[in-house]
């Protein structure tokens, strides 16, 4: 249901890229964060490849390096190797200026495969302007 819902808020940008581009704000969040890190369910990078029903914890990392707080909502889609959204989950907080937040999710794959990672920090899921560049990694699944 949420999902559909974001889906309709992109339904409702502008088409034209000229004003779809001013509906965009500066990164605020200056700092992208670092590629994600796979953990296990222990905290600890898993010293093999990830197992079908495992958990892993997705571990970012956000800076606030403004003299202000700054809201945001963390989202986390997972795609198979079909394009197929097998996962979506956020979060949303505020990081306080001149802090940092790791923001982590838990998932545990079905099934084997080719799993596609994609990150977004939005201001807000009613406002998803981009605070940071979206992030995107690849994982196999065994």
């Amino acid at each position: 249901m949420e999902a559909r819902g974001i889906t309709e808020y992109y339904g409702s940008l502008p088409s034209n890229p000229a004003t779809f581009a001013e509906t965009l704000v500066s990164p605020i969040i200056r700092q992208a964060p670092p590629n994600p890190r796979i953990l296990d369910s222990f905290g600890t990078a898993p010293s093999g490849p990830v197992s079908s029903g495992q958990q892993i914890q997705i571990v970012g990392q956000l800076n606030n390096n403004q003299d202000q707080d700054q809201p945001f909502v963390y989202v986390i889609q997972i795609q198979d190797s079909n394009k197929i959204t097998v996962s979506l989950s956020w979060i949303a907080g505020t990081v306080t200026a001149g802090q940092s937040f790791k923001p982590a999710q838990s998932w545990t794959p079905t099934a084997t495969g080719t799993y596609t990672i994609n990150i977004f920090v939005w201001q807000s899921l009613a406002n998803p302007n981009s605070l940071v560049p979206p992030t995107m990694v690849e994982i196999n699944v065994v």
